[in-house]
């Protein structure tokens, strides 16, 4: 049984209503549109920055995965130098 295929489209989250009403509007209207978005995107960006609960959250999942990305990139330097090794003996 075959899969179906999603919207490879890159507006798919976009609710049909929205694209319709933007469609349906003139280049004047559509452009009035743009700036009313950007301007809430703005208003979102610095409500993101200002919001001191995220900041303090960002912080201790940061804190939290400290050792892990620690183990990552110990274990990463481990297997390039033993890649090294082998390449340098002409195994590889």
């Amino acid at each position: 049984m075959r899969r179906m295929k999603k919207d490879k489209s890159p507006w798919a989250d976009l609710d049909v209503e929205f694209k319709e009403n933007v469609a349906g509007m003139t280049d004047e209207e559509i452009s009035q549109r743009i700036a009313e978005v950007a301007m809430n995107e703005v208003e979102n960006l610095a409500a993101k920055k200002a919001d001191q609960d995220l900041k303090e959250k960002r912080d201790a999942a940061k804190f939290a995965g400290e050792q892990y990305s620690e183990a990552t990139k110990m274990n990463r330097l481990r297997i390039s130098f033993a890649h090294s090794i082998l390449e340098a003996r002409g195994k590889r």
